[in-house]
C-alpha cells in the first residue's frame, strides 16, 4: 500500500519483512449466515454486492426488513373504514413483494436464494434481535437509504446497531460502488490498532474475512504526538523538550513492538500480513492509507471510554468519510 504524502515513522514491514510473504492464504474464514436490513430503496441495495463478495455457497444469506405497525383507518366520521389487521396483512405483503423483488434482482451475482424475513417495530431494535434469533455472523447495511435505515451512516439507527448487536456489522455507503450488479473487487483488509485489548477484539473478523476472501491484512497504528504525554505535563511551562521527546520515543518504541506482536498473530494463521507506524492523526493517516478497494476492520466501545486513540471517533470518522467500507466489531459484545 501506498504510504502517501504522510510522514512514516517505523515502518514495522520491513522488521518482520512482511510476514508471510507471498505464501498462499488458507481456506476458512466461512460465514454461516449475514443478515442484509432492506427497506426498498436502491440505496439500501448497495450493501449487497458486498454480502455476494463475502458469502460462499454454504452462507445463508437473510434479507431483512422492518414494517410499520399498522394503525386503523377511519373515515370523516371517525368509524373504522379499514381495520388494524387489515392494515398489518397489507404492510406485509408489501414487504415481502418488496425482499422477493430484490433477491430476484441480485441472483445474478449471489451464491444462493436469500431467506426472507419481516419484522415489525423499532428498526434498530428488530435488526439487533432478529440477527440473535437467527445467529447471524455478520450485519451488512447500506449506509444511507429510507424507512427503517434511514441515515444509517452512524445516525441514530446504526449507532443503536453497532452499540447493541451481539455480530460484526459492516456499513458500505453508496458511493463506496463503482458499478451496479457485479461483486466488488476486494483487495486488501485495513486493521487499525492502537496496542490496546479493545482494539485486538476486531482480530478475529479481520482474519476470517482475510482468509474468506484471500486477500493480505494491513495493520495500521498511529501515533499522536500531541497526546502521548498527560495534559496537565504538558502544560508545564518549563517541561523539558527532550523529556517530551522522551516520552514520545517509548511510545513509539512500544507500539512497535505491539505491531510486530499482533503481525505474527495473522502471519500465524496463514495470512498474509505488513504493519507500519504512522505520526499525526489517526482517522486521517488511516483514510489516507485505505483504497477504495479495501476493507476497514475495527473495534468500537459499546459503551464511553478512552484508550489511546478515541476508537469511537476514529470509526465515526471512517464510516462518515473514509473511501472504503468498515466493518465495526463491538467490543463489549466481542
Amino acid at each position: 500500500m501506498e504510504a502517501g504524502d504522510a510522514p512514516v515513522a517505523y515502518a514495522v514491514r520491513d522488521l518482520i519483512v512482511s510476514a508471510c510473504g507471498g505464501c498462499a492464504v488458507s481456506l476458512g474464514g466461512q460465514f454461516t449466515r449475514i443478515l442484509v436490513p432492506l427497506d426498498g430503496s436502491s440505496l439500501a441495495e448497495q450493501a449487497i454486492p458486498y454480502v455476494a463478495a463475502i458469502a460462499a455457497a454454504e452462507t445463508e444469506i437473510v434479507f431483512l426488513t422492518v414494517a410499520r405497525h399498522g394503525e386503523p383507518v377511519r373515515d370523516l366520521l371517525g368509524s373504522i373504514a379499514v381495520s388494524e389487521q387489515a392494515v398489518n396483512d397489507s404492510n406485509q405483503r408489501e414487504s415481502r413483494e418488496m425482499l422477493t423483488a430484490a433477491a430476484s434482482r441480485w441472483a445474478s451475482i449471489l451464491p444462493s436464494t436469500p431467506r426472507l424475513e419481516i419484522a415489525v417495530g423499532d428498526p434498530a431494535t428488530e435488526i439487533v434481535a432478529t440477527a440473535d434469533r437467527i445467529s447471524a455472523d455478520l450485519i451488512v447495511a447500506a449506509s444511507h437509504g429510507r424507512g427503517a435505515i434511514r441515515r444509517l451512516a452512524y445516525g441514530s439507527v446504526a449507532d443503536a446497531i453497532i452499540r447493541s448487536a451481539n455480530v460484526p456489522v459492516m456499513l458500505v455507503r453508496p458511493g463506496h460502488l463503482t458499478a451496479e450488479m457485479s461483486k466488488p473487487k476486494i483487495t486488501g483488509i485495513v486493521v487499525p490498532y492502537d496496542g490496546s485489548p479493545l482494539a485486538r477484539t476486531a482480530f478475529p473478523i479481520a482474519m476470517a474475512l482475510a482468509k474468506r476472501l484471500e486477500v493480505p491484512v494491513h495493520l495500521i497504528d498511529v501515533v499522536e504526538p500531541l497526546t502521548v504525554a498527560t495534559p496537565p505535563t504538558m502544560m508545564e511551562p518549563s517541561y523539558p523538550i527532550q523529556a517530551l521527546e522522551d516520552v514520545i520515543e517509548e511510545t513509539e518504541s512500544e507500539a512497535k513492538r505491539s505491531l510486530r506482536e499482533a503481525a505474527e498473530e495473522f502471519f500465524a494463521a496463514g495470512i498474509n500480513v505488513d504493519a507500519e507506524i504512522l505520526n499525526g492523526n489517526p482517522s486521517q493517516l488511516i483514510s489516507e492509507h485505505t483504497s477504495p478497494d479495501y476493507l476497514v476492520v475495527m473495534a468500537t466501545h459499546g459503551r464511553a471510554g478512552l484508550q489511546r486513540w478515541l476508537m469511537g471517533s476514529v470509526s465515526e470518522s471512517l464510516v462518515r468519510e473514509g473511501p472504503a467500507p468498515v466493518v465495526i466489531v463491538n467490543a463489549r459484545a466481542a
